[in-house]
């Protein structure tokens, strides 16, 4: 949205669209929210890396309840 915000106000200050785009990529309000996202993207990325690894413990957690209760001796 800002992008296109700035695009839109600024579009006649610039000969073409390339110059638009890098004026887009040096406005200090773009960097700010293209920096925010990155660290909210690696931050999602390592949560999901944790819970991955907890869901891998709970699973073999399971297995060995399920094995050693198919191990007793039946009783009578």
């Amino acid at each position: 949205m800002a992008q296109a915000k700035f695009r839109f106000r600024n579009k006649k200050k610039f000969k073409t669209k390339y110059e638009l785009d890098d004026a887009v990529l040096m406005d200090e309000e773009f960097q700010k929210i293209t920096d925010d996202m990155t660290m909210l993207e690696a931050q999602h990325d390592m949560v999901k890396a944790l819970a991955e690894g907890y869901e891998d413990i709970r699973n073999a957690a399971s297995r060995e309840i399920f094995r050693r209760s198919s191990e007793q001796a039946p009783r009578d």
